[in-house]
Formats: structure tokens, C-alpha cells, sequence
């Protein structure tokens, strides 16, 4: 681990930014997207908007590049029903849950200023919308709606393998 990344995560350690994320996976939806924009490094770790290092492509791309981790962006609404499902009845799922960590998982609502940007870069139309990119932000694969635990687990597995081929050093 380079030592510039070290120091980055020491100082977010001390600045306090660092909370729980994803420990309660029976979580109603409303807990589960109760921050605007949070981005997920592990299952102990992530970033909010209240945080003294906020969201953003470009955080979530160096974090990518950094850990060698795909980036997986769920566009949601507050408003959105279907979203609600798909936490409750998708997300929360321990094996979803464990494929995750595989991942850095931001949780975007494409409702916001900074979601309505992130979300005409990927074209979204519709939620809920599940774009995984690389750590240059190009996207590698996508999926719209309510899908099964199954359907979402099979997009979770080929997107990392997707990232995990395209990344190979030569």
C-alpha cells in the first residue's frame, strides 16, 4: 500500500469520517440510502456527504485505482419505490452483501446536484440503475430495475470479472 494512501486514510480516520457501512444488513431501505451520496470501501468504511472528504467520481475512481476494486454506482431516488425493493429484498442479501466487498459500492441519489451529473455522464434514465466502471470511470456493464437475487448476483459476478480481465497487467 503506498504510503501517500496510507497517510490519506489515517487522516480520514482522525477527521472522523470513517463510519459503519452496510453492518446491518436487516437495515429498513430508508436507513440504507439515508445519505445523499455515500461511497462504500468495505463493509466498516465509507464516506458520506457529512465527512470531511465528500463523494465523487473522482474520489471513488482513486479509490478504485488504489485498491484494485471496480466501482459499482447505485442510482437511486428517495421517491423511488422500486430502489426501496431492491435494498430491502436485493442488497441486504448476505451473499450480495459478501460479492459487495469485491466492490467500492456508492450509493448515489441521482436526485441531488451531484447525482443529476453523475447520472447524464452514464445516461440514466430510470431507477433503480446499477452502472459498475473501472477506475478511469468508463463504463462496464449495467443493470435497470427490480431484478432477483440471483439476476443481481450473476451482473455483480460478471462485472468483476469484466474489471478483473480488463485490468490485467501485462
Amino acid at each position: 500500500m503506498s504510503s501517500s494512501f496510507q497517510i490519506f486514510t489515517l487522516l480520514l480516520i482522525l477527521s472522523g469520517s470513517i463510519l459503519s457501512c452496510r453492518s446491518n444488513k436487516t437495515a429498513s431501505a430508508s436507513k440504507a440510502t439515508s445519505f445523499d451520496s455515500e461511497i462504500c470501501i468495505e463493509p466498516e468504511t465509507k464516506y458520506t456527504e457529512l465527512g470531511l472528504i465528500k463523494p465523487s467520481l473522482t474520489l471513488a475512481t482513486r479509490l478504485s485505482d488504489s485498491l484494485q476494486k471496480p466501482i459499482l454506482i447505485n442510482f437511486f431516488a428517495h421517491w423511488c419505490v422500486p430502489c426501496r425493493e431492491m435494498e430491502k429484498n436485493v442488497i441486504s442479501n448476505a451473499e450480495i452483501q459478501s460479492q459487495l466487498n469485491n466492490f467500492i459500492y456508492w450509493n448515489l441519489n441521482g436526485e441531488t446536484q451531484q447525482g443529476a451529473n453523475i447520472r447524464a455522464l452514464y445516461n440514466i434514465v430510470s431507477y433503480p440503475n446499477y452502472v459498475i466502471v473501472n477506475s478511469n470511470g468508463i463504463e462496464i456493464l449495467r443493470k435497470e430495475g427490480i431484478v432477483s437475487i440471483d439476476n443481481f448476483a450473476a451482473f455483480l459476478t460478471e462485472g468483476y470479472e469484466l474489471f478483473k480481465v480488463k485490468n490485467e497487467k501485462p
